[in-house]
């Protein structure tokens, strides 16, 4: 029901018309239920009423409860640790963020294709695009939309706050497999020098690790992974401080991204 409810505000809030006809018709539920929703909605602290034309608000709603209720609706509709403390800062500094996050989780998770108008921070231009939405995260307060283009595998980072106008279509998408779930799993280890020993042991690094001390107080990470870019760029954030004891396949992908960028910047390797 509060993810029900959650939508419908975000829609009306998105400048959209619905009606309870509407929304009883998408959700499969009696006018009634839409009519209680209305009325939790209400008693919840926003102004939101049915009329014959299609659902309004009258009044102005507080940050507040929009980042309650988008905290709680997130996490479950992606299936996210997406928090209130990552939410509340946008909602609170940018008009729009409540119903773009909200429609956007939806998106996602029903794989519907979105149009937006998109200030691009290339040429400060509008452009109109009509994209599948496939991640969102948080990075830093910064929302940003992972998503592909009509036609095109490439998959591009668009930040929500110059989205200028989103709507959802009709039109649904083939779920992607990512490169995490196509990847194989290798057995990895890495070894850490006494340098760093309580930098890898103040923090979770993998979802299922051990670690060892060895000789000399240094530190053997072992779990298993695929080998991602993300992956081997965390290698390289140790500079000298860790070794790949295996397996050689990591240390290739990292010799092969490191080439590829020498060779496009002009760096003598």
């Amino acid at each position: 029901d509060k993810l029900r409810r959650t939508e419908i505000l975000a829609r009306v809030m998105n400048g959209e018309k619905v009606t309870k006809r509407d929304a009883t018709l998408e959700y499969g539920v009696e006018e009634v239920t839409i009519t209680r929703d209305l009325i939790a909605l209400r008693e919840a602290g926003i102004p939101i009423y049915g009329a014959k034309h299609g659902i309004i608000i009258q009044g102005k709603i507080d940050n507040a409860q929009l980042s309650k209720i988008a905290s709680e609706y997130i996490p479950v509709k992606l299936q996210s640790d997406l928090m209130f403390r990552q939410v509340k800062p946008s909602i609170v500094q940018r008009q729009n963020f409540f119903q773009y996050l909200i429609l956007l989780s939806k998106a996602i998770d029903e794989r519907k294709v979105i149009h937006i108008k998109y200030n691009r921070l290339t040429d400060d231009e509008v452009h109109e695009y009509e994209l599948q939405p496939l991640h969102l995260n948080n990075h830093d307060l910064n929302w940003v939309l992972f998503a592909s283009k009509r036609d095109s595998e490439t998959v591009q980072t668009f930040y929500l706050s110059r989205i200028e106008s989103l709507r959802l279509t009709q039109k649904t998408f083939p779920k992607r497999i990512s490169e995490k779930e196509s990847a194989k799993n290798y057995d990895m280890v890495f070894k850490f020098e006494s340098s760093v020993a309580n930098s890898v042991l103040d923090k979770i690094w993998f979802e299922n690790y051990k670690i060892e001390e060895t000789r000399n107080n240094a530190l053997c990470l072992s779990t298993r992974q695929p080998i991602t870019n993300k992956l081997a760029s965390w290698c390289i954030s140790w500079w000298d401080k860790m070794e790949i004891i295996q397996p050689i396949e990591l240390k290739e992908h990292i010799s092969e991204m490191f080439c590829s960028f020498a060779d496009k910047n002009k760096l003598e390797t």
